[in-house]
């Protein structure tokens, strides 16, 4: 069998990317329609943010919308969606460049037993707090920058470069909740 010529085939890779994308985007899509039955409990405002938690009444989930208060550059802001913030099995279909609802809206489901509930919702305001205090830090942001440049590098080979993407995960996450002290 012969192989395809070089054209033919980056043709077929970015035919591919582009229906990823148009997948990512309906996925947004369908969850924003989602979130229109859910009822607004609280909002909270914070120094760097403000949060508006959603609840479906017969429902034990929350959806947590995320508005940022300073200025942050859209590609370093979907670095939360790389962060241990989100699952494991959603990261694989996230891009760098995707998945903010709206222009700078960060949103995330908190979905526990009942009882847990209140407590995954604080622990996940917890480190959201420190997110924005590093990303207000003008070093650590451009720290941020830096590996999302590297992350965004490598993205397109998935499968060679698993090991090196995962480590770029974890330094995100270092500087984004870990090495972080609020005031």
């Amino acid at each position: 069998m012969e192989k395809l010529p070089e054209r033919v085939q980056k043709l077929v890779r970015h035919t591919r990317e582009l229906i990823k994308k148009i997948d990512k985007v309906s996925e947004s899509l369908s969850k924003a329609m989602e979130t229109r039955d859910f009822q607004l409990v609280k909002t909270q405002n914070f120094e760097n943010f403000s949060a508006s938690i959603f609840k479906k009444e017969d429902e034990k989930k929350l959806v947590l919308r995320i508005e940022p208060k300073i200025d942050i550059k859209r590609g370093l802001f979907t670095l939360l969606y790389r962060s241990e913030l989100v699952p494991e099995r959603l990261k694989e279909a996230v891009t760098t460049e995707g998945m903010t609802v709206g222009s700078n809206i960060f949103q995330i489901t908190v979905d526990a037993p009942e009882p847990l509930l209140d407590y995954a919702l604080d622990q996940i305001i917890i480190k959201l707090r420190k997110a924005f205090w590093s990303f207000s830090k003008p070093e650590t942001r451009q720290t941020l920058l830096k590996l999302k440049k590297n992350l965004d590098n490598i993205e397109g080979k998935e499968e060679e470069s698993q090991r090196e993407m995962e480590i770029l995960e974890e330094k995100i996450n270092d500087l984004l909740f870990y090495t972080v002290q609020l005031p």
